[in-house]
This record gives structure tokens, C-alpha cells and sequence, in this order.
């Protein structure tokens, strides 16, 4: 990682998608080439699309969940999760965080700039707690780089102060 820019990518999902590509790909050929001609010739080209395009509309979700990212930067942050990317300069960012109870790290911005019904709180689905070490260099990165913007807090937020829960209007 350079010290002006970090990206945390999902290393473990994306070896699971590699591996999940393979595994589909090559049982839809041996499941389609394991069956007689006679039972291929069954098949209408509609049928064929069709199975086709549930094998592709899975790997391109697999494949966009996977591609989930945090890179930080002198600019600000970009998080993208699957095929949502939210932009936030470094001012606008009010926490990072990922405790050892959290699945995700986590970026907390002001709710008005996500949307009604929304915490502001977040979650980085390319910040993994289960990459252990690494997910933690990653958030400790962007973090320093939070702070060299001059846009952190200077003491530690409260737990409390936190949005966790998503609240919607009765």
C-alpha cells in the first residue's frame, strides 16, 4: 500500500468467486455434455438461454460482491459494495470502525447524505473481519489517512454516539 492511497479488496470472496466460477462453468459442461444426444436435442434454444442466463445473472452478482472495495485516499473515501459506490471527502466522514464483534468495517457519514431511513452508518463489504491482520492494516490506513486530512475528530468517539441500527419512521 502506498502511504498517500489504500484499497482493502476482499481477498477470501474473490477466491471464493474464482473458484465458484470454475465450479458452476465446468458442471454446466459436464452436466450438458454428460447427457445423451438425444436429450440435448430435447432442449429449445429458449430453454438453453434461459439456463444460460441464470448461470450468468449468478456469476455476475457473485462476481460484484466480490469486487467490493475501500480505497482511501488525500481526496477522500470510496466504498463500493457490489455495484453500489458511494464517494465521500474526508470532511463529511464522521467515524471508521471495526471492532472484533463487527462482520465489516464500517464508515459512518452523515445520514442526510445516504438518504431517508438511513443511520449513516455504512458497512464496507470489502473490509472483511475475517481477513483478520490484513482487514485491520487496511483500517488502520485509512484511518491515518482520515486523520492527516485534518477532518478527524481529535479525541475518540463513543460507542454511543454511533449509529448501528437502521431506524425507520413509524
Amino acid at each position: 500500500m502506498a502511504a498517500d492511497r489504500v484499497v482493502i479488496r476482499p481477498r477470501g470472496l474473490i477466491i471464493v468467486a474464482a473458484v465458484t466460477t470454475v465450479a458452476l462453468v465446468a458442471g454446466s459442461l459436464l452436466f450438458w455434455f454428460g447427457m445423451a444426444p438425444e436429450t440435448r436435442a430435447l432442449f429449445t434454444l429458449p430453454q438453453i438461454l434461459t439456463l444460460l442466463l441464470f448461470l450468468a445473472v449468478l456469476l455476475v452478482a457473485l462476481w460484484f460482491l466480490a469486487g467490493s472495495s475501500a480505497v482511501g485516499d488525500h481526496h477522500g473515501i470510496t466504498i463500493r459494495n457490489g455495484w453500489r459506490r458511494h464517494q465521500f471527502p474526508w470532511d463529511e466522514v464522521v467515524a471508521l470502525r471495526m471492532s472484533r464483534h463487527d462482520s465489516f468495517g464500517v464508515c459512518v457519514v452523515d445520514p442526510a447524505l445516504l438518504g431517508r431511513h438511513h443511520t449513516g452508518a455504512l458497512t464496507m463489504l470489502g473490509v472483511l473481519s475475517t481477513e483478520g491482520e490484513r482487514s485491520q492494516r487496511g483500517m488502520a490506513g485509512l484511518t491515518r489517512l482520515w486523520h492527516q486530512s485534518g477532518a478527524a475528530p481529535t479525541g475518540p468517539a463513543a460507542p454511543e454516539d454511533l449509529p448501528t441500527k437502521r431506524h425507520h419512521d413509524e
